[in-house]
């Protein structure tokens, strides 16, 4: 079940793409102002599965500075020790 949405997951599988968006846009109304909404769905084209990412709401720019690429550079490391260290534990 999606807590979330209130629908489970055949229901989801289940539903077409229309009414799928329905859904989206009924939610994207309850999507505070400081808040953006991205949806994804599955498709298949030449008979290859994939993944659609559709932006119902963009996220407001908070500013205009761009953080120092050090700092990115270490985020990136963190996480990726982060995800192995949690990974090889299983």
């Amino acid at each position: 079940m999606n807590g979330s949405l209130g629908i489970n997951n055949d229901t989801l599988k289940e539903m077409t793409h229309e009414r799928a968006d329905t859904i989206v846009n009924d939610i994207a109304e309850g999507i505070p102002e400081w808040s953006g909404l991205m949806y994804a769905h599955k498709h298949e084209r030449d008979g290859k599965a994939g993944v659609h990412f559709e932006i119902i709401k963009n996220a407001p720019k908070l500013h205009n500075i761009r953080p120092d690429p050090k700092v990115i550079e270490h985020v990136k490391s963190v996480f990726y020790w982060r995800f192995w260290t949690e990974r090889n534990k299983n």
